[in-house]
């Protein structure tokens, strides 16, 4: 696959469905990565707008076929760019989930958070508070709620029904 082939599809699918979180795995420091391979995924991060990256830095693992690959990128170099990708996904998810505020959302409850509201999953995979209520009945099930507040990689939100 080539990059613009990849970002085609974005578009495509988030031309179907505005709301779609996008998210995905990077390596970074993989064995002879150049300055300039890292730009190109600097630009890709940019373009997306991922809502979520499991950014790793490349570590040999015995038996993959990297693992005879020389590892010249050093474990600096690796942190640098490790935290320029997390940084842009950081911009972008907080910015992905801040044009949520205020629409309705179909959410799957599916356990009772930290700060004893319950936490679900919004059809693009955001993470959703929902605020003021511990109602545990409602685990496994899916709900209705209005966004009211965004950060980085989630939304705070009012219940407004409850599905049958």
């Amino acid at each position: 696959h080539t990059i613009e082939d990849y970002l085609t599809l974005c578009e495509y699918m988030k031309s179907k469905i505005p709301d779609l979180g996008i998210s995905t795995d990077m390596i970074v420091g993989f064995p002879s990565e150049t300055e300039c391979e890292f730009n190109d995924s600097v630009e890709l991060m940019k373009k997306v707008k991922f809502d979520m990256a499991y950014i790793s830095q490349y570590s040999a693992r015995t038996g993959t076929p990297a693992f005879r690959m020389k590892d010249d990128v050093s474990i600096a170099e690796k942190d640098r760019r490790d935290k320029v990708l997390t940084s842009i996904l950081k911009e972008t998810a907080k910015e992905n989930s801040e044009s949520l505020v205020g629409k309705e959302m179909k959410v799957l409850v599916d356990k009772l958070g930290r700060r004893g509201s319950l936490i679900g999953k919004e059809t693009g995979y955001r993470t959703v508070s929902i605020v003021n209520n511990s109602n545990t009945d409602l685990i496994g099930r899916f709900v209705l709620v209005k966004i009211i507040n965004a950060f980085g990689f989630g939304v705070d939100a009012e219940l407004i029904k409850v599905y049958d």
